[in-house]
């Protein structure tokens, strides 16, 4: 078959059998059974232990691939007889010479890898696909560079031609002079390389410093950024390695790399060079190096290059060449082993990496619309359509777009193709755990998601912030678990704070946001949450004046209108909301707070009139789980206490609208601010039906903190690596 990319794939070699309600594939073939029907020729394919009747697996594709192989290369099959019998007897007892004693323009790092497909010892066989692709691009790439070595040399021996015999005997002893010199010149260099292959026992944890780029082109910087970014997550899914800061790579900058190993608790570090290749951007020059975190020397070192398409195979093969250094042990990743096999659109590849760049500076509108071109220019591009997943999360989470069903239609779209294209990704599992409609469908790809990548943050962030509202001691650990795998990462404190907010612990939410603050001050979450803290009892700072403007955060700028209308400044809570709202539209809870701030200014037919609209557009909706939480606030700020009760109620009996109710920022979470009487609820908290209705609600959020303690039983006992910060370098 053909791709629609050029690439002529083999899709199956027709020895495989499927067994209709049996374990899997039936691939143990008995020749007496099938020998005559297949003839000598399908006989040749197959390997020994399906000649012979054993069970098989994947490896005996491999066999049958090397087959192909060794017939492309040659012209003629390795294992060849005049009837079945004897084709079989060749297949099992006879090795075939080596395709370069019979071709002798088979480059010579041919023969050993088609030896190692054709073992008859199914485990001196090539465990992976991924494996036997990555050693064809090794040798391809040492053949196109002695091809140019011979060039060279060539058009050297051709200006030296002629010269004296006793000019060897010079050139043998500068030659000598030159080792000489050479040994104390690159003393430091033949030290690393030493080190690299016989020093001491590097422990596997990681960081990951930003590449630099090469070729002077500053327009291109995103790519040293956006190439170390996908290393962390592709060395994430090797098994026994951590990596330490995978969402703080452009935080690391150009510090030292003993400070950085520091900051992060890493014991190594990766860093690198991505440069063009000789013809331009059509081709790249990988450079990577692992830097030994205690002393700052080179432990390991490669090049890597090929053609831009090759760029996502190249960062898979990089990640198991530093598992192999680091020792790190295993089985190889299944999603890398998938990756190692893609080609990717380059151009599309380029525009992703743009948009990992503008989703990092805060702009993710203009992220969405880079993750959305690179999808529509390749669509087997899975992390671009994980990374869009994220993006249009943090939409409904800040900017309340959960109400546009469009909005949550795309996310959970890309999000399933992603994990159809690759349902061993962590950051598949990750974007169908934000994407889903029920606690336990979260939990369980949450789940899976911290499995496959347990040095990935995002996914310990997202269970602490969907268990914020039902569980919020399971929510501050699984913070804490993202700040011990990301010290650098602010959300992790911000995190922290909001479940232990959630708890009512004012003075222990106020030092974290401390915290949090000196550690990321430009962050627009810290004086929301501090304003939020105010807000849960009597006495301490209101904190309404100055602070960030409302146009940073739109949910801080709820809670900034919550606080005014307390202290009764009633004109400048509205002129806050509807700063939001016109900035917001989607966002509902503003026209729902400005129903509760109409009528407490004494505007009651205004106030009739905005939560008439909501609560017709909630009754009216196809989908109204969204709608829900907004109904409620609406119902409440008109002290319709009946209607309140009504809708909450409704949430309380229907899991995805459950989930809805308090999929919010973490400082607009609804339960406490009803639980404390806060507005708009104070007028209704009292009603006898209402606190029926919230009765039931908290009843749901129990049952829910049980699916969570069900489906996460055993995930919080294995804690990402505890660093030892004392044993590495100030």
């Amino acid at each position: 078959m053909v791709t629609p990319k050029g690439r002529v794939k083999i899709l199956d070699f027709g020895l495989s059998g499927w067994q209709p309600g049996g374990p899997g594939r039936l691939t143990a073939v008995r020749l007496d059974q099938r020998g005559a029907a297949l003839g000598p020729a399908t006989i040749g394919y197959m390997a020994p232990e399906q000649v012979l009747g054993h069970s098989a697996d994947h490896r005996a594709d491999i066999f049958s691939l090397g087959v192909l192989l060794y017939h492309v290369l040659t012209g003629r099959q390795p294992f060849e007889g005049k009837t079945p019998s004897d084709t079989a007897v060749a297949v099992t007892q006879h090795a075939p010479p080596s395709p370069g004693t019979v071709n002798a323009d088979v480059p010579q790092e041919l023969d050993r890898i088609v030896a190692k497909a054709l073992s008859k010892s199914v485990d001196e066989r090539y465990d992976s696909a991924a494996m036997f692709a990555g050693e064809l691009r090794a040798a391809a790439a040492a053949v196109h560079q002695r091809e140019a070595r011979n060039d060279v040399a060539r058009v050297e021996a051709g200006r030296t031609a002629g010269g004296s015999a006793g000019r060897t005997l010079l050139l043998v002893s500068l030659l000598v002079a030159a080792i000489a010199a050479a040994g104390w010149t690159w003393q430091d260099r033949l030290t690393e390389a030493w080190r690299g292959r016989f020093g001491r026992e590097l422990e596997p944890v990681i960081a990951v410093m930003p590449f630099a780029v090469s070729g002077g082109d500053v327009s291109r910087d995103y790519l040293g950024t956006g190439i170390a970014e996908e290393l962390a997550r592709r060395l994430g899914h090797v098994p026994g390695i951590t990596v330490t800061g995978s969402s703080s790579v452009r935080a690391l900058g150009n510090k030292p790399s003993v400070t950085v190993a520091a900051d992060t608790g890493a014991r190594v570090l990766l860093s690198g060079q991505i440069g063009p290749g000789q013809d331009g951007w059509s081709a790249f020059d990988l450079n990577v190096e692992l830097v030994d975190g205690k002393d700052g020397r080179t432990a390991w070192s490669k090049r890597y290059g090929g053609a831009a398409n090759d760029l996502a195979a190249v960062q898979a093969r990089v990640a198991r060449d530093i598992g192999a250094r680091l020792n790190a042990g295993g089985p190889t990743s299944a999603s890398n082993d998938r990756v190692a096999l893609r080609l990717v659109d380059p151009d599309a590849y380029d525009v992703y990496l743009q948009g990992l760049e503008a989703r990092a500076g805060g702009d993710t509108a203009r992220a969405s619309q880079l993750f959305q071109a690179a999808i529509d220019g390749d669509p087997s591009l899975v992390e671009a359509r994980t990374a869009q997943a994220e993006t249009l999360y943090g939409s409904v989470v800040f900017e309340g777009r959960g109400a546009y069903p469009e909005v949550r239609l795309r996310m959970r779209q890309v999000a399933e193709e992603a994990s159809t294209t690759d349902p061993d990704l962590a950051s598949a599992h990750l974007a169908m755990g934000l994407s889903s409609d029920t606690y336990l469908e979260t939990f369980e790809h949450l789940r899976r998601a911290i499995e496959l990548n347990g040095s990935d943050a995002s996914a310990a962030l997202a269970m602490a912030d969907v268990l914020r509202a039902i569980d919020p001691a399971r929510a501050i650990a699984f913070a804490r678990r993202a700040a011990d795998l990301d010290p650098l990462q602010p959300l992790a404190i911000y995190h922290e704070a909001a479940a232990t907010l959630q708890t009512g612990q004012r003075a222990e939410t106020l030092a974290l946001v401390a915290r949090g603050q000196a550690l990321s001050p430009s962050a627009p979450w810290w004086d929301a949450l501090r304003q939020r803290a105010f807000l849960i009892g009597p006495g301490g700072e209101p904190s309404i004046a100055g602070g960030r403007s409302v146009s940073d955060f739109a949910p801080g700028a709820l809670v900034r209108a919550v606080a005014l209308t307390k202290e009764g400044r009633h004109a400048e809570a509205a002129t806050v909301l509807g700063i939001v709202m016109r900035m917001n539209p989607g966002l509902c809870d503003a026209r729902a707070l400005l129903v509760g701030v109409r009528r407490l200014e004494g505007n009651r037919p205004e106030a009739a009139r905005l939560a008439a609209e909501i609560l017709e557009g909630a009754r009216l909706a196809a989908d109204k789980a969204p709608l829900m939480r907004c109904a409620a606030m609406a119902a409440a700020g008109i002290l319709d206490a009946e209607g309140a009760a009504s809708w909450v109620g409704r949430a309380a009996g229907d899991p995805r609208a459950l989930l809805m109710w308090n999929a919010t920022s973490a400082v607009l979470s609804p339960m406490p601010a009803i639980r404390q009487a806060q507005f708009p609820w104070s007028g209704v908290v009292a009603n006898t039906r209402f606190a029926y209705a919230v009765a039931s609600m908290e009843s749901a959020l129990v049952r829910a903190r049980g699916e969570a303690a069900r489906t996460l039983a055993g995930l919080e006992s294995r804690e990402p690596r505890q660093f030892d910060r004392k044993s590495l370098p100030e």
